[in-house]
């Protein structure tokens, strides 16, 4: 009789993929493998979490929407930035409507979009693969000085996703509110700028969430550059 050893594997198993128009999570499970001589570790691995590993495939392939055009980043302009700024900006003018006349803008950064969307079905795997981050979406209010610094930034950066707004326009004398990710408002990619706000509002939801929302309720975009760099 072969001597069976008993080998506690610890295993990061996906036992469902949930999404919500806020979150997306997973649960993880511990279990106990028992291997023989007769089959290996990584056989009896490979067995185990195979059934998990089919869900998650069929997760990430459900179609959300389609691309009539490719969508690509670039720089100073590109339609991926332009897409993603605006659809964020969008959401927020309907947080902001009953906050009176507010001078509201969306500023992201071009490393953070990861891939292209190319032309074609959309998929969930799609907008993980173009947001693979939980960045929050928040805003921050600012005192009009900082459009100077943000306008100097983008100068020197040669490009961001941007709406609400031209590279051309002059200075702002209110104060004024930005759409951005809770890794930007914190500093990141040297965005100074962003800190100490006059306010800071954290909106609970992923900008991932709100892409594949987009995606979901408008079914095909193509979006067209509008020339706001110009």
């Amino acid at each position: 009789m072969s001597k069976w050893v008993k080998i506690a594997v610890v295993l990061s198993l996906f036992t469902g993929f949930f999404y919500s128009c806020q979150h997306s999570y997973v649960a993880y499970e511990s279990v106990v493998v028992e291997v023989s001589d007769s089959l290996s570790g990584q056989d009896k691995i490979e067995e185990l979490i195979r059934p998990y590993s089919d869900q998650l495939k069929s997760k990430m392939g459900e179609r959300l929407g389609y691309a009539a055009c490719d969508h690509v980043k670039n720089r100073p302009e590109g339609n991926l930035g332009d897409w993603v700024a605006d659809l964020t900006l969008e959401r927020a003018t309907v947080d902001f409507r009953d906050s009176g006349e507010v001078k509201l803008i969306a500023l992201f950064n071009h490393g953070g979009l990861r891939a292209p969307i190319g032309k074609g079905d959309i998929l969930l795997s799609s907008i993980y693969e173009l947001m693979p981050f939980d960045n929050e979406i928040v805003y921050i209010q600012l005192l009009p000085e900082r459009w100077k610094q943000i306008h100097e930034y983008l100068r020197q950066s040669g490009g961001e996703p941007i709406a609400g707004f031209s590279y051309a326009d002059s200075l702002w004398n209110d104060n004024f509110w930005v759409v951005t990710s809770d890794y930007l408002a914190n500093g990141g990619d040297r965005m100074n700028f962003f800190k100490e706000p006059l306010q800071s509002v954290k909106t609970g939801r992923l900008l991932r969430d709100e892409i594949i929302d987009f995606v979901r309720e408008n079914d095909t975009i193509c979006v067209q550059m509008d020339g706001r760099w110009q």
